[in-house]
This record gives structure tokens, sequence and C-alpha cells, in this order.
């Protein structure tokens, strides 16, 4: 998916099964992005609701039975750095709503409730299965972008505007550029499990109906895992789009200005060329 350097995109993926007409949308979402993404992933969801489509997403649950009932040192140490992720994150959330062009994803804007199914882990099973240095490194990388955000913020200007878009980029492109398989296994207990759930829901939908049409609405780093699972149940991939889920003016300028400069220089160098046929030619 070819994106300047000034835009981020994440696919919407069209896949149909050749000897049925199912068909199922996976519709990979960052989860900060512009008011205007989240309307126009909202409106083609919805577009496909008005169409008979059901909706699967994601969406932990949090507070699992198991979560309220600690066992052993080493559950309860997951627990209190989960808890803490959580507080980190809802912190930098809170920072980019307030000092950003920026909103945080709300299921409420990009489908509606009937038809609409939640598959996913809770975070009992989170803790149970993610390795504790895994809730370290992710505790650890939570506080980092709160800190940033929180100077950032500080700094006015555009300057969350700008982190925000940086890290976007940098994510989006790890899970859809060439680097994605190796992403997705990076985190295979977890991610993997999750993306399990979400074809098993699949399958669940195509019991009851072979015909079944679904959108799959997941983060963009369970692209890949649900992809190979999709084309694993013979489905072909048919179609992609993508939606821009963030803008940077000063990127833009910048590549502009680069443009600009090639383009000068390649001015440049026709215009030395063509002198140099003129005087070979005689005409000078």
């Amino acid at each position: 998916m070819k994106v300047p350097t000034w835009g981020v995109e994440t696919p919407i993926d069209t896949f149909e099964h050749p000897e049925t007409d199912s068909v199922i949308d996976i519709v990979s979402l960052v989860h900060v992005g512009q008011p205007s993404y989240y309307r126009e992933l909202g409106e083609y969801i919805m577009g496909r609701q008005d169409e008979g489509f059901a909706v699967h997403y994601e969406s932990v649950a949090v507070g699992g039975e198991e979560a309220t009932e600690p066992r052993g040192a080493l559950i309860r140490a997951k627990n209190w750095l989960l808890e803490e992720f959580y507080e980190a994150e809802a912190d930098a959330f809170v920072t980019v709503e307030l000092n950003s062009s920026y909103t945080i994803q709300a299921n409420g804007v990009l489908f509606r409730p009937e038809g609409s199914y939640n598959y996913d882990v809770d975070d009992a099973f989170v803790t149970e299965h993610a390795s504790l240095f895994k809730f370290i490194l992710e505790f650890g990388k939570a506080r980092v972008v709160r800190k940033r955000l929180a100077s950032a913020a500080k700094q006015g200007s555009g300057a969350v505007d700008e982190y925000v878009f940086n890290k976007l980029k940098d994510g989006v492109s790890e899970s859809v550029g060439p680097k994605a398989e190796r992403h997705a296994k990076r985190d295979k207990v977890i991610v993997g499990a999750r993306n399990e759930v979400a074809l098993a829901g699949v399958d669940h939908a195509l019991e009851a109906d072979t015909d079944a049409k679904l959108v799959l609405v997941w983060g963009v780093g369970h692209l890949a895992g649900l992809s190979a699972g999709l084309v694993a149940r013979s489905y072909t991939h048919s179609h992609r789009q993508g939606v821009q889920a963030a803008f940077s003016l000063p990127a833009f300028v910048r590549e502009s200005q680069q443009q600009g400069q090639e383009l000068q220089r390649l001015q440049t160098k026709v215009n030395r060329f063509q002198a140099k046929v003129q005087k070979k030619a005689g005409l000078r």
C-alpha cells in the first residue's frame, strides 16, 4: 500500500469464497486517528450492515473472574502491571484528546450494535498466558508514550499532532508494510490467540450460513494473521482500499519542497542536455 510521507492509511481488505457467496471484509484500524477517519470507516461499515453484513469486533473484556482472584505472586505482579498499563494508556489518550486534532476510537461511531458481536479474549486470559517480560515491556512503552506526550503538550504548536502522526506511521508501516509478517510473529502467543478467537467467530457464522457476509473490525496489527486464516479457509483476496487515518501538514510541506527541488535539478539537467544538442547541431 503506497502512501505518501505526509499521510497514514489503513486498509479495508475484501475476501470472497470461490464456492459460495460468502464475503468477508477485514477493516484494519488504528485506535487513535483523526475524526474524519472514523467517520469514513463508520460510513463504510454501516453501509455494509445495511447490505446484511454482520460485524465481528475486537474488545478485550476487562475484569475477568480469574483476574479478580490472583493466584500466586506472578499473577499478582502481572495484574498490577496490567492495571498500571491501563492507567498510563488512559492518561495518554486524555492528553491526545485535549491537545491535538486526533481522537480515540469509539465503536459507536463505527457500527450499530444490532448485528454486531464481540469475539475476543478477556484480560484474565492475557494475564495467564503473556510472559512477565511482555507485561514489563508494554508497561514501559506506555510510560514512555505518556511522558513524551505530556512533554509535547507543553511545547504546543502542534507538537502532540506530530508525535501521534509519527507513532501511527511507524505502527502501520510495521503491520502493513514489507515487515508485516515478521512483526506479526513478535507476540504470537496473545495476538495469535486473539486471531484464533476471531477466526472461530468466522467459523461459527459459516456453520450457521455458508454464505455469511461479515465485517471483521480489528486493529491493524492483526491483519496478517486474520488474512492468513481466511486464505486457509479457501477465501481469496479480491480488493483493497485505503482510508486515511492521519495527515501531517508539516510533512506535506517538506515533501512538496523536496519535490520542487528535485524538479529544479531535473530541469537544470534537461536545459544542459538541450544546450549540448543544439551546440552539436550547430544551432548556436
